[in-house]
């Protein structure tokens, strides 16, 4: 008679251990899943950061390139050149893309980088 309790005990016992480790492991699929959201999250957004960073200084060179074209053309006497520039990029264009620019680079530009002056 002091064995017929052995069988439900180890029954019951089983079976509790079985609900806890079911939960453990869904706990643990979850706090996997959350830690994969957060890793992909951070991805992109670095990713869309270093896009933006990359456009602001391709856009500051551009100002910088347009400028240093303008007062070459300028210095070396070549007023054609310098009026298509001009009449294509006009002051009010130029002022835009500076701004733009200096925006950006303030938004998105890395402390090391010089400021654009």
């Amino acid at each position: 008679m002091a064995s017929e309790w052995i069988p439900a005990v180890v029954t019951g016992v089983s079976g509790a251990l079985g609900v806890t480790f079911t939960w453990l492991a869904g706990a643990q699929g979850r706090a996997h899943a959350e830690r994969m959201v957060a890793q992909s999250l951070e991805a992109e957004q670095r990713t869309y950061l270093r896009k933006e960073r990359r456009d602001a200084y391709f856009e500051a060179l551009r100002v910088a390139v347009l400028d240093v074209r303008r007062l070459r053309y300028e210095r070396s006497g070549k007023t054609e050149k310098l009026r298509e520039v001009e009449q294509y990029w006009t002051k009010t264009k130029r002022i835009e893309m500076s701004m733009e620019a200096l925006i950006a680079l303030h938004a998105f530009g890395s402390e090391e980088a010089p400021p654009l002056r």
